[in-house]
């Protein structure tokens, strides 16, 4: 590869990442560095790169010794009823009406009478008849908001009464503490800390203090810090209830890295930028933008972690606008193990905790849809049940 090796790697890097060939990657980088192809500065960037890309995926298996008491109880709890409370499924009827009321006004979808039904139907099957707890306003407010992202993001592709069923269920069976809470945004707080230092390196590194100043910066990460605290104080949004075990914040802390890797090329530009047009508010702003979009990522890459991997779950996030999920149904049906496919998607609280349950689920998943699209043949197989 010679004196075109380093940009062979680059090219490669990607692949291996995508397809996690991290031992392959691993021997690649290893004997280009024995046959001394590029300088040991090199190698190292790339070892550095496959490490992160590695860490940013690897989940092992979780020790529940080590769980906080919360969440101690909520896996002893999993296949119990959710806590009871003073809703009853007609004041449930009577927050999913207002709260979808505005968004389907506002979009011309006329009644919301089937989904609100259809939504009941299925939280009955999955948390029961309750009374559940939750504050009525909150809930309110939280699925207007709900139903108004999910109308931009996913234009009502997919009907809601899915999604909403599935995290209005866990806000009922939602027991996370006021102290669960200050935890998680301590543990974002000390995340933010780490990421703002190394942007503020970069940037004195690059002598781009008059783009941006530390007062900017502080600015920006302090935004995405206020956005995440509305999330946490959201009942809806169960990702964002209980603490960060040691594995999520590694793999959040390298996922991140991941992204702020690429700022350096950015403010490579701006240096030139600046060196042959000078600093003027265009570019104050544009670098500005640059460095909000990478912080950005703190808010989808955290409820990404605990996005089951199941499928027709999906979760995606517009900076304008925040998160939208949906859930493709029907899930729920009775007969057919609605609480056992709703405890795969109680991984929006656990996260990796819940890893074989809804590994367990996908493969049961599957199962059924393979069976579902096979062809009938004039001999059943008698050695299947």
């Amino acid at each position: 590869m010679g004196t075109d090796t380093p940009s062979y790697l680059e090219q490669f890097i990607p692949t291996i990442n995508k397809n996690k060939w991290f031992a392959f990657g691993e021997l690649l980088v290893d004997e280009i560095r024995v046959q001394s192809l590029v300088e040991e500065s090199v190698t190292e960037s790339f070892f550095d790169q496959l490490e992160t890309a590695r860490l940013a995926i690897q989940i092992p298996p979780y020790d529940l010794s080590q769980a906080i008491v919360s969440v101690k109880h909520y896996i002893a709890q999993i296949d119990s009823g959710p806590p009871k409370g003073t809703l009853i499924l007609n004041d449930v009827r009577d927050i999913l009406q207002k709260g979808l009321a505005k968004p389907f006004t506002d979009a011309n979808l006329g009644s919301t009478n089937k989904i609100i039904e259809d939504t009941i139907y299925s939280i009955r099957l999955i948390a029961g008849e309750g009374p559940f707890r939750g504050d009525r306003d909150q809930l309110i407010e939280s699925i207007r908001k709900f139903s108004g992202l999910y109308l931009v993001v996913f234009q009502y592709q997919e009907p809601i009464d899915t999604v909403l069923a599935t995290f209005l269920a866990l806000s009922f069976y939602d027991i996370s503490t006021e102290e669960d809470h200050d935890r998680l945004f301590s543990q974002i707080c000390t995340l933010c800390a780490e990421f703002q230092t190394l942007t503020n390196a970069m940037i004195n590194e690059r002598k781009l203090g008059e783009l941006v100043t530390p007062a900017d910066v502080e600015r920006l990460f302090t935004r995405y810090k206020e956005r995440f605290q509305q999330y946490i104080d959201d009942p809806l949004w169960a990702p964002f209830k209980f603490p960060l075990t040691e594995n999520e914040i590694t793999r959040l802390r390298n996922k991140l890295k991941l992204r702020f890797n690429q700022l350096p090329s950015i403010f490579e530009s701006m240096v030139l930028k600046v060196k042959y047009g000078g600093v003027n508010d265009e570019l104050r702003t544009k670098t500005r933008s640059e460095i909000a979009r990478t912080i950005q990522q703190l808010l989808p890459q955290t409820a990404f972690l605990r996005k089951p991997n199941y499928p027709g779950v999906s979760c995606r996030h517009r900076g304008t606008y925040g998160f939208a999920a949906v859930i493709e149904g029907p899930l729920y049906i009775e007969g057919e193990r609605p609480r056992e496919k709703f405890k795969a998607m109680r991984y929006f609280h656990m996260g990796h905790r819940l890893e074989e349950v809804v590994k367990r689920e996908r493969e049961l998943a599957h199962r059924s849809r393979l069976q579902s699209t096979a062809l009938p043949t004039e001999i059943p197989d008698e050695s299947e049940d």
